[in-house]
């Protein structure tokens, strides 16, 4: 080990601080509300972020600000964590620890990327304290062991793998992009009816809560249109993390944004989603939204969804349309499960086909593009983790 790097202890060099409770407001008034779900996926989308009231004293106490490290405490993401990479006016949840260096020797870039790196999270996953709610309070985090370069090589360290963040990053704005594209023309043809040939068309009265609809588009049951596979949990005891069988997903544990991430595999299970097909929990949180990039089990907590007729984007837009609230099912009411029977009573607004096959001509492509760049960022973050983890365990040098 070079005289540059010593070993330390989180605690040793950082200070930490517990985040502030309240409550979210659905006006768009107040700071930014960061709580556990913003800081899940692979980086902090500030729109979907809530604001919040918060008196002034308090607001200075717990604002956010560009380089700050917040990392989760508590439930299933333990251990996730993310650098502030924007001056966003913001507060953290209580459910948060503020991640603060000591003193100048600590590069804060630096700090934030060893904080969200794999290590980290290896580190957290095989510690943490709280069998029915995971726990990574303060001086669990503070007892984390690494090699420390001093603040010239921080700096170096920081510059190399900040530009595999910013690569990610760029395609997670392109994956934005295009899906708000394919949801804007969703919107247009099947919620305000501004599909192409409409002024030709009449509306006529659905008798349905969806109200009028074009003429020859119905309103149909889910199942009519769609095949519904409801999960199973095999025994735990076929479960492993050598890739062996098939990857199993019990929830949404594992989910991203839009593909989940496979972490568990199982050699028995029946209950089995292909690629593209649509995954649905159907257990708190109902209604999450992920896609199948390869065959997988399904366990209890999940359903996969596929259309018929293999217009499967247009599907997955649809439900995407539906489910825009979390635990709801497009109506207000909040669910802890649903069954295959109230699953497959789901009425949707079923267009004709030359509509759905013209949608579908159109948008799948924004979805092959989406799953190329989702994959560009699984490779651009594992170099980068192996990057993290390889200098600071010492197997490997920062060369000049």
């Amino acid at each position: 080990m070079k005289a540059e790097w010593r070993k330390v202890k989180l605690g040793d060099v950082v200070d930490m601080q517990y985040g502030y409770t309240t409550t979210s407001s659905s006006e768009n008034i107040g700071p930014k509300y960061l709580r556990i779900t913003d800081i899940s996926s692979t980086y902090i989308d500030w729109s979907s972020v809530p604001h919040c009231k918060i008196e002034e004293k308090k607001r200075q106490q717990y604002a956010l600000k560009k380089g700050d490290i917040v990392v989760a405490r508590i439930g299933a993401s333990a251990g996730c964590a993310k650098l502030i990479r924007h001056n966003v006016d913001s507060i953290f949840a209580s459910y948060l620890i503020r991640i603060i260096p000591k003193n100048k020797d600590v590069n804060r870039t630096f700090f934030g990327l060893l904080i969200e790196s794999i290590i980290f999270k290896k580190f957290v996953n095989s510690t943490k304290s709280g069998a029915a709610q995971p726990q990574a309070n303060a001086p669990l985090l503070k007892s984390f062991e690494f090699n420390l370069p001093n603040n010239s090589t921080q700096k170096r360290l920081a510059h190399v793998i900040s530009s595999y963040d910013d690569l990610i990053e760029n395609n997670e704005k392109r994956i934005k992009t295009l899906e708000e594209m394919a949801q804007r023309l969703y919107t247009q043809w099947f919620v305000k009816f501004k599909f192409p040939g409409h002024e030709k068309i009449k509306m006529m009265d659905s008798g349905t809560t969806f109200g009028m609809i074009p003429e020859e588009w119905e309103v149909k049951p889910l199942s009519s249109f769609a095949k519904i596979i409801m999960g199973q949990s095999p025994q735990s005891k076929f479960y492993n993390q050598r890739n062996e069988g098939l990857p199993f997903h019990q929830g949404v544990r594992d989910f991203g944004s839009i593909f989940p991430t496979n972490k568990i595999y199982s050699t028995s299970g029946n209950r089995l989603a292909e690629a593209n097909d649509l995954l649905f929990s159907v257990r708190a949180p109902v209604g999450r939204l992920n896609i199948a990039t390869e065959k997988i089990i399904l366990g209890r907590g999940l359903a996969s969804i596929k259309e018929k007729k293999n217009r499967q984007t247009f599907l997955i837009s649809m439900f995407l349309n539906r489910f825009t609230e979390k635990d709801m099912l497009g109506n207000g009411a909040i669910y802890k499960s649903i069954n295959k029977n109230e699953l497959e009573k789901l009425g949707f607004i079923y267009p004709d086909s030359n509509v759905t096959d013209a949608f579908e001509n159109i948008a799948t492509p924004y979805l092959n593009e989406i799953r190329i760049l989702s994959k560009n960022i699984r490779v651009l973050s594992d170099i980068r983790d192996l990057m993290i983890e390889n200098l600071i365990t010492g197997i490997r040098r920062l060369n000049n």
